[in-house]
């Protein structure tokens, strides 16, 4: 540094001149400075290693006679090798951004702002010389006077937009004309969607009732296909059956005749036969009537055994008594018999001589008893025999019956197949032709179908569009019902509802005014807040018409309308 710099007049006032050196003084002023590089090793002032050989002394010394030296190492060099030495490791001593030194305070503080002239520093140009900012005085001037090019170029740009506001404010009747109109468009469009969706739901049910008829008419058909295989089927075994059947009637027929010439012959033996019954009939009577006579007895010899039966508990009691007394007895019967054996010799005798007498008549009875056995078989024979060959007889004529029944059923179940077989012909062939007519009218209804789809998909992109601006409305609204986050924003309602007009004018108004969706608002910033809202809760977009902004007495001035006719502005009532 200068000694001025320095807030000294010369260099040699930098030598010590105490009163202890005033007969000798010093010669020289010497400052040495150790440098040193560095490695970080963390965050305090001493966390650092020195680079082993990298130790470096700079050294000026100050003379008497106001000439300075440098040293670099205790090596002489210029001021320039060490500017130059140090500028390599990072420190510029050139612009001294590094340091100020108390001798540059004052002067710095006495600067004036800025230069007066290109050649004048002031505290600006000299803080650019310290940052190095100097550099890019020629980039900044070139870049100023862009500035001034392009900001002529901009208000080129801006007198014509404002040329074109103009012009855009001109439009903005036919704008809003074009607009009502597209807003009618679109309302014509959605009912056109509601009357193409009313008629694409009728066409997607005359389709699904067409296709059910159509599945109807296939299984009719296969039925009818079925039934007619049937018919062909039953038709070929009746065909195949009437001969097999016929040469069973022949053979049954034969065998009924036969039948009928055997039961003729039987009918004859039968009447024989009952004349012979008869005469057995009366023999059996007469054994009737001694059998009846025998049974009489046997139902008696019955009841006293019976009662000999209920008396035999009595009789055994008295068996007991009667066999104590006959111990008696029997003492007694053989003193008796003793006496007696002559008697009961002779009376033996006679018993004997009366079971000779009754040995005919039993010999007898046995041989009437066994004919009547024989004549009662005979006749059992004789109408199993008759039994069986009516019986056979009658099961021949129901047989014959059967069949004859049987071929006419057979008959008339082949004329009734064959006419059932036209019928289903005739059917196949009525169902194919409707086949035809229902795959057309599918063909048409998929067709109207595609257009009707198409129409409401542009229909929904329509409605979405349009309830994403409702959604938006209606959140407001309700944010400014009392108690809401916007009640106290000065909301007064929808455009569309703060007036009435006629219904025969309701058309036009809606035509003619694109606006009736905006929010009406006491002030901007009470829409600012509204918009806020909005974005807070993602309700999509809205307009909004700020009263603070809008021209009063605009719609006051007198316009003259053809034949007198009065403006939609009068007609609006305000409720």
């Amino acid at each position: 540094k200068r000694a001025k710099k320095l807030r000294l007049n010369k260099v040699s006032e930098l030598i010590h001149s105490s009163d202890a050196f005033k007969d000798d003084p010093l010669p020289y002023a010497r400052v040495s400075v150790h440098f040193h590089e560095i490695v970080d090793t963390g965050d305090a002032d001493e966390d650092y290693d020195v680079v082993a050989g990298s130790e470096i002394e700079v050294t000026r010394i100050a003379r008497r006679d106001n000439s300075s030296s440098y040293k670099l190492d205790g090596k002489n060099c210029a001021f320039k090798d060490v500017a130059k030495y140090l500028d390599s490791k990072g420190i510029d001593l050139n612009n001294n951004r590094f340091l100020i030194l108390q001798g540059e305070v004052e002067m710095i503080s006495m600067m004036p702002p800025k230069g007066k002239t290109e050649d004048d520093d002031g505290l600006l140009e000299y803080l650019e010389d310290i940052i190095g900012s100097n550099k890019f005085l020629d980039d900044t001037k070139e870049a100023s006077a862009k500035v001034e090019a392009l900001s002529e170029q901009r208000q080129e740009k801006l007198n014509r937009v404002k040329a074109v506001e103009k012009e855009k404010e001109g439009l903005e009747g036919a704008k809003l004309e074009a607009e009502a109109l597209l807003s009618k468009e679109r309302e014509i469009r959605r009912k056109q969607n509601v009357l193409y969706q009313i008629n694409m739901m009728a066409a997607n049910a005359d389709a699904e009732k067409a296709a059910e008829q159509k599945k109807e008419v296939d299984v009719k058909l296969e039925e009818e296909r079925v039934q007619i295989g049937g018919a062909d089927e039953r038709v070929a075994e009746i065909e195949s059956g009437i001969a097999a059947q016929t040469a069973e009637y022949d053979k049954i027929h034969a065998e009924l005749k036969k039948t009928k010439e055997e039961f003729a012959a039987y009918e004859r033996k039968d009447i024989q036969l009952k004349e012979d019954v008869k005469a057995e009939k009366a023999k059996v009577k007469k054994l009737e009537a001694k059998v009846k006579a025998e049974k009489k007895r046997e139902d008696e010899a019955t009841a006293k055994a019976t009662e000999a039966e209920e008396s035999i508990p009595t009789l055994e009691e008295k068996l007991v008594e009667c066999q104590e007394a006959k111990a008696e007895e029997d003492a007694k019967l053989e003193d008796i018999f003793e006496q007696v054996k002559g008697k009961t010799d002779q009376l033996r005798v006679e018993l004997e001589e009366k079971a000779q007498e009754l040995a005919p008549v039993k010999q007898e009875r046995a041989v009437y008893q066994n004919a009547l056995d024989e004549a009662t078989t005979e006749v059992k024979l004789m109408e199993d025999s008759t039994t069986r060959a009516r019986e056979q007889l009658e099961v021949s004529e129901k047989e014959l019956a059967s069949l004859s029944d049987t071929q006419q059923k057979k008959r008339d179940d082949l004329a009734a197949c064959e006419d059932e077989l036209a019928e289903s012909k005739q059917r196949v062939v009525d169902a194919e032709e409707e086949e035809k007519a229902l795959a057309e009218t599918e063909k048409t209804l998929a067709a109207k179908n595609s257009a009707l789809m198409a129409r409401a998909e542009e229909a929904k992109a329509a409605r979405q569009a349009s309830s994403g601006r409702s959604q938006a409305v209606a959140g407001i609204l309700e944010a400014a019902k009392k108690g809401g986050e916007l009640s106290k924003v000065g909301i007064l309602g929808r455009l569309g509802d703060l007036a009435t007009v006629n219904e025969e004018y309701d058309v036009a108004v809606s035509t003619a005014c694109g606006m009736l969706d905006h929010i009406v608002v006491q002030t901007s910033a009470g829409a600012q807040r509204c918009l806020t809202f909005l974005r807070k809760h993602d309700l999509g977009r809205a307009n909004f018409v700020a009263l603070d902004k809008t021209k009063k007495g605009a719609h006051d001035r007198a316009v003259e309308t053809p034949e007198g006719a009065p403006r939609l502005f009068d007609l609006i009532s305000p409720r």
